[in-house]
């Protein structure tokens, strides 16, 4: 056994000669068994709690955050619900698009129930001038529509009179009711539509997103 083993193996005996050398000794040991421990045990574990307890908060936050959104989106989805025919209305009279074949519709209905023939209607995209110099929003449009009617003189001023009380927002910018020549009604060919003409040139409103496409 090599001469330096012997010496420090009788230095260790000395030292744990007494009681009280071995306690301080065990304790040492204890102590430096504790910071090993430590190291390479309980820090790490720690450390991984910790980011663990972050991580755990950062999620509830989240979930808050979620949660109360959901929330709002059910109470506006409820409150639309409650609201469908207020809004089914808004839309009818203030549609997202130009919907020119709903126009369409609309004035030849219009005529038809005033037994009067709807013989012209054509659309202009350029809005009139006193829109033009309102300032609306960009995302406010409109477009001009212009038709000619025939019938009656009573039924044709009641066209006029429901233009302007139709739910869909139509502004009369200018109309004209005439009689017709002599010569226009002997040219009819039999088929009598009525003795006047009105010309009715008005303006309709709709609301759109920027990035939409108007449509002629």
């Amino acid at each position: 056994m090599p001469p330096g083993y012997r010496n420090v193996n009788k230095r260790l005996n000395d030292l744990l000669s007494t009681s009280q050398s071995k306690s301080y000794f065990v304790g040492a040991v204890t102590v430096v068994f504790i910071v090993i421990m430590a190291m390479v045990g309980i820090l790490p574990a720690y450390s991984a709690f910790t980011f663990q307890n972050e991580e755990n908060a950062k999620r509830d936050e989240v979930i808050a955050k979620l949660t109360t959104k959901l929330q709002i989106s059910q109470t506006l989805s409820k409150e639309y619900d409650s609201k469908i025919d207020v809004v089914n209305y808004f839309k009818e009279i203030f549609p997202d698009n130009p919907d020119q074949n709903g126009i369409i519709t609309l004035l030849n209905d219009i005529a038809l129930s005033n037994s009067s023939f709807l013989s012209k209607l054509s659309f202009n995209k350029n809005p009139s001038v006193l829109f033009a110099q309102s300032g609306y929003e960009e995302q406010i449009k409109s477009q001009q529509v212009s038709i000619t009617v025939e019938g009656s003189q009573s039924a044709l001023q009641n066209i006029v009179n429901d233009i302007e009380s139709s739910r869909r927002m139509l502004n009369i910018l200018n109309f004209t009711l005439d009689r017709k020549t002599a010569e226009d009604i002997a040219t009819q060919d039999g088929i009598s539509h009525g003795e006047y003409v009105l010309n009715v040139q008005m303006e309709y409103y709709y609301y759109t997103n920027l990035t939409s496409t108007d449509t002629l």
